[in-house]
């Protein structure tokens, strides 16, 4: 706050204040402070992005979302950093007009895994889970040992609460990556939304003692244990 009183231009400062009044629902003043960016900041892509999140359900006009349009082009990693944060409902609204632009490079470039996954995350964001899954599965059939692939078919599983099949696909990704900490979280997660307790605590054991410094798997266990009765 400071260094922005001290200079209005300096946009890390404001954009980190943002952030940091979005991620603790203080939405009206992350507000203010993107609408007080000077001058031609105001159109900086990060300015552009934060000021619909921060109002992500009011309505915005057909020049409003060609600008949010191409600023989320330009800042792709944006949309997953702020998918919790009011980003889904954008990609609900507005997404449609990205899928174009990101399917062009993702059929010229099919290895750019961060392409795919923010074509899935907008696929999502719309409730077309279907055409997620045909697609992956589509991928599959090419590349069977896709641990990628086979962890985004097990989520989408996992949502449709069809356990049985998201528990297949992960052990087989696990096969491949036994080691892999973001997979085994991802199994915990399973056995524990499938009330599995103990077997979800086995996993995060095993988490734990291949990685004793994985805050995630230690706090992933106090849920367990929470579960369980056990504070």
């Amino acid at each position: 706050e400071r260094a922005l009183n001290l200079k209005k231009e300096l946009l890390p400062a404001r954009l980190w204040l943002i952030d940091y009044h979005l991620k603790r629902g203080s939405n009206s003043v992350a507000f203010d402070l993107a609408r007080a960016a000077p001058g031609r900041q105001a159109n900086a892509p990060e300015i552009v992005i934060l000021t619909a999140l921060c109002a992500p359900t009011a309505p915005l006009d057909h020049n409003q979302q060609a600008e949010l349009r191409d600023a989320l082009l330009q800042r792709p990693l944006m949309i997953q950093a702020y998918q919790n944060l009011g980003m889904f409902t954008l990609l609900r609204k507005y997404g449609a007009a990205l899928r174009e632009p990101l399917e062009a490079v993702a059929q010229k470039h099919p290895d750019l895994r961060p392409v795919q996954d923010l074509l899935t995350t907008i696929l999502e964001a719309e409730g077309k889970q279907d055409q997620i899954v045909a697609q992956v599965q589509k991928k599959l059939a090419a590349h069977p040992n896709s641990s990628p692939d086979l962890l985004m078919l097990a989520k989408i599983q996992i949502k449709k609460r069809d356990f049985k099949a998201a528990r297949a696909n992960l052990e087989k990704a696990l096969a491949l990556e036994p080691g892999n900490p973001m997979l085994l979280a991802w199994m915990a997660g399973l056995e524990l939304d499938a009330s599995n307790l103990d077997a979800a605590l086995a996993r995060l054991d095993d988490l734990t003692k291949r990685y004793p410094m994985s805050s995630l798997g230690f706090a992933f266990k106090a849920i367990v244990y929470e579960r369980r009765k056990q504070p």
